[in-house]
This record gives C-alpha cells, sequence and structure tokens, in this order.
C-alpha cells in the first residue's frame, strides 16, 4: 500500500472480469492510499492467434473448435477461460510453473496429449518455444490491451 501512495498514476487491469460494483470498491480503497493520483481502468481482451512463423488468424479461428491447451504463467485458469470465452472447447490442458523454460521432452508431452488438436498457448509461452521442434498446429492465444486515451494523455503530461 506504500507504493500505491506514491503512484502519480494508477491502472487497475483487467477490470472487464470485474463487475463496475468491485471495480468502484476497488477505487474507492485505492483512494484512501492516494487521493491524487487518477485511477484508470484497462481490458486484455483475445483478438485473434497467431504461430511461430507469425502467421495471425482471427479469432473466429477458435469458435466452437476443439483445442487442447498449455501454460506456464502465473494464473493458468485465467488463461483458460479466457481461451473459453473465445469459443474455443478446451479438450485438455497441460499447466507448468510460471516462468518454466520447456524443453524437447515437454514439447513431446504437450503434442503427444494434443492427439492432433490444435494447441494453443499464451503469447509469452510461445516466445519461449523458438528453438524447439514444435508442430504446425501450435498457435498462441494474442490478447490485445485497452485503456482510454486519456491514460497515455495524463502519462505524457506527467514526464514532459
Amino acid at each position: 500500500f506504500e507504493a500505491m501512495g506514491r503512484a502519480h498514476i494508477i491502472v487497475i487491469t483487467k477490470a472487464d472480469m470485474a463487475g463496475e460494483g468491485a471495480i468502484t470498491a476497488i477505487t474507492r480503497k485505492i483512494k484512501k492510499y492516494n487521493q491524487e493520483a487518477p485511477v484508470f481502468t484497462s481490458s486484455h481482451r483475445p483478438s485473434g492467434v497467431v504461430s511461430l512463423s507469425g502467421e495471425s488468424r482471427g479469432l473466429d479461428t477458435l469458435s466452437g473448435k476443439r483445442v487442447y491447451a498449455f501454460s506456464g504463467i502465473a494464473n493458468p485458469s485465467h488463461f483458460e477461460a479466457t481461451l473459453s470465452s473465445a469459443g474455443a472447447v478446451i479438450a485438455g490442458c497441460m499447466k507448468f510453473r510460471d516462468h518454466h523454460m520447456y524443453t524437447p521432452q515437454d514439447m513431446h508431452k504437450i503434442t503427444a496429449a494434443a492427439a492432433g488438436l490444435d494447441i494453443v498457448t499464451t503469447e509469452k509461452d510461445l516466445v519461449k518455444l523458438r528453438d524447439l521442434d514444435t508442430p504446425d498446429n501450435l498457435w498462441a492465444l494474442q490478447i490485445e490491451f485497452s485503456i482510454n486515451n486519456e491514460f497515455y494523455d495524463t502519462l505524457f503530461n506527467l514526464i514532459q
């Protein structure tokens, strides 16, 4: 809470996952520690899928499609919920520790468990797979960060 008191701008991330009442309550709590900093809300929304080669496809690619998911992030259930909200049907998933460094054995296990289904991971995890032998049906869910333009105006005014 001490750091919050020093902040010049505060952003509540993934606000789209909380109701308006929750955002109001969080903002009230923030204002107890910092009455001066403007508070902004942001959202993270799926926007499509991308392959290691950079090929992008629209979000409709996932609509009703059975996929196998894996991730090595702090909150894998959030990734899976986001993937489901994008229309994918998760037939199975594999979870690794946050910041996991993937090995060829991991990729083999994932590919075998997927049994021919398209495999979907996070963009954070996809980057870690560049040096591995990966299947052609491997995709990362692209996430678009959205915040009110007033945030950028406020930020740029602070740094001038």
